[in-house]
Parts: structure tokens; C-alpha cells; sequence
């Protein structure tokens, strides 16, 4: 019986995530700037702050694509489209906010604010498709259940076949160390997997 389904989740049902994450992440941020305590000035300007910060998030989602990826396979590239999204979005409403003082004197999103809601959204974007990732990799195939295995070689085919492996949901197999004849390759860490050197005793 199969705990899980293999089928991808929709495209629009992880895009509505990453907006309601947003929108947490911005709140988050007016709470830990004014130590959880917003005043009302600050509440009533949500009117404008919100859409504009939900606009812009928005905007770079769907410029950088950073809900297309399958949240079970998440890798580097991932985590780069969710920090360019961010980053470009957050730049547009700083000239945003420039353009507003400029014509009314107010801002947008205060710069704080915006400063904590870039790296709170950066965070819990990436955190979730690695708990999403996490979660799904033990319930298709559970760590008790895995054999230990070391990759004999650590360049670039040794770790090619370890990213491999860890890619692959369905894998019964866990890396535990590496083996390498150069000997000033032992004691480091490869992706925090340990190399040995040939002359050890495993």
C-alpha cells in the first residue's frame, strides 16, 4: 500500500501557497518591528501596504517562475528563483517607495519593514519546500528502512552519484561517508557527508 501519491501538486496550488506565505511573512515583519505591538497609524496604512507588497511578490512569482518546480526534487535552482523573486520584487518597491514620498511623503511599506519581510519571505518560502521535501522523502522511503552506503571517490562523479541518490525519492540506499585515495581529502566534508581515506579502517 503506498502511503503517498507520486502525482506532482498543481502549479496554481503552490503559487496561492507562496502568496499566503507572503502575506504571513509581511505581517510577521509590522509584529517584530513594533514588538508586537502595531499602532493603529500603522494598521490603517495596510490598505495601500499590503496590495502593494502582495502586487509586487506576485508580480516576480510569476516572472521567475518560482512555483513551477516539483517541491519533492527541490535543489539550488529553486531556492535561487525564490531569492531573485524577492529580491527583484523588494528593489520595485523600494523605487516605490520613492516615487510615493515623492509625490504624497509617505512610503509604500516602510523600509524596515521591508527589510524584515525580504528575509522572513525568503526564508519560510525555501523552509517549506524542504519540509514538504522532507516529509515526502520519509514517507516514500523511511530512514529505518534504508542501507548505509559509502561512494568510493569524492570529486565530481562521486558526487554526482550522492546528489543522485538523494534526488531519487524512492532510493533504499543513505550515503554515509565517502572513501578517497588523496589522502588530503581526509577528515573534510563533502555536502556535510564525511571522506575517508583508503588507508582507514571502516
Amino acid at each position: 500500500m503506498k502511503l503517498i501519491s507520486d502525482k506532482n501538486t498543481p502549479r496554481w496550488i503552490i503559487f496561492f501557497i507562496d502568496v499566503f506565505i507572503s502575506l504571513c511573512s509581511l505581517m510577521l515583519a509590522y509584529q517584530l518591528r513594533f514588538n508586537f505591538n502595531v499602532p493603529r497609524e500603522e494598521i490603517a496604512k495596510w490598505s495601500y501596504a499590503v496590495p502593494s507588497v502582495l502586487a509586487a511578490r506576485v508580480l516576480f512569482f510569476l516572472v521567475f517562475k518560482s512555483y513551477a518546480g516539483i517541491i519533492r526534487y527541490t535543489g539550488t535552482k529553486d531556492a535561487l528563483r525564490i531569492f531573485y523573486s524577492v529580491a527583484s520584487s523588494s528593489v520595485l518597491l523600494v523605487g516605490g517607495n520613492i516615487i510615493a514620498f515623492g509625490i504624497r511623503e509617505i512610503y509604500l511599506v516602510p523600509f524596515s519593514i521591508l527589510i524584515i519581510d525580504s528575509i522572513t519571505s525568503i526564508f519560510a518560502l525555501i523552509a517549506f519546500r524542504i519540509l514538504v521535501k522532507s516529509i515526502y522523502e520519509e514517507l516514500k522511503n523511511p530512514a529505518g528502512v534504508k542501507r548505509d552506503v559509502i561512494i568510493y571517490g569524492a570529486g565530481e562523479s562521486g558526487l554526482f552519484t550522492k546528489r543522485a541518490l538523494d534526488r531519487d525519492a524512492g532510493t533504499k540506499y543513505r550515503v554515509i561517508g565517502f572513501i578517497d585515495d588523496d589522502k588530503r581529502k581526509a577528515g573534510k566534508h563533502l555536502e556535510g557527508i564525511p571522506i575517508y581515506s583508503t588507508d582507514n579502517d571502516l
